[in-house]
């Protein structure tokens, strides 16, 4: 009997052992998928992007008066794009939103101008003052003081990508450099992401994100 009960409490941990790896590799394949899809997801919202700023490029230098036309109808097909914004030796000098402008863009945007193309999270500073924003900057000139900078509106990607419904997650955050947004609390910095620990990290590879 011994000998019985020892062997059916072996074979009850083992079956449970395996089960209980069986569920977990299953789990994690499940966040996978989901992470996947979101990168897939905000992949889609940047290539639009990517594949009409060479045309954005060429409005670089031309009077704000003959191309704020074009420039607010591009905006309007890029649906999540708050404001498209021209650079001219450093000086904001069209906006999509407001036509002429004449606005140092390094005061605006301290990372700005600047000499590669760049992603980052910033806050609005014109139309809603405060609010979080995720900017992508394209130069146009070797200096870097000539480009287009477009303002994406990421509260509504929040509710786009980072809304998951999944039992398995507890949240999401969307990483671009030191910062991360995470839906329904906003931008906070990278090392201090509230909550649950990290258990999958998924980047882009087409964009500087995670």
């Amino acid at each position: 009997m011994v000998v019985c009960l020892i062997v059916a409490l072996l074979t009850l941990t083992t079956t449970l052992v395996i089960r209980f790896i069986s569920q977990r590799s299953l789990n994690q394949q499940r966040i996978q998928t989901v992470t996947g899809q979101m990168v897939l997801a905000m992949d889609k919202i940047l290539l639009p992007l990517e594949n009409q700023h060479t045309s954005l490029l060429n409005f670089v230098g031309q009077p704000c008066r003959d191309i704020h036309l074009p420039l607010r109808k591009l905006a309007a097909t890029l649906q999540t794009v708050r404001t498209i914004a021209l650079v001219k030796s450093s000086i904001l000098y069209c906006s999509s939103i407001y036509g002429e402008r004449n606005v140092n863009v390094h005061q605006r945007q301290p990372m700005l101008p600047s000499n590669h193309p760049i992603l980052v999270f910033s806050t609005d500073g014109s139309l809603l003052v405060g609010s979080p924003v995720l900017i992508q900057w394209y130069p146009v000139s070797p200096s870097g003081a000539d480009g287009v900078m477009l303002m994406i509106n990421i509260e509504l990607l929040g509710e786009l990508i980072l809304n998951a419904k999944s039992p398995l997650i507890t949240g999401i955050g969307l990483q671009v450099g030191g910062k991360s947004f995470i839906n329904g609390l906003g931008l906070v910095d990278r090392n201090a992401i509230p909550g649950e620990r990290i258990i999958y990290h998924q980047s882009s590879s087409q964009f500087p994100f995670t």
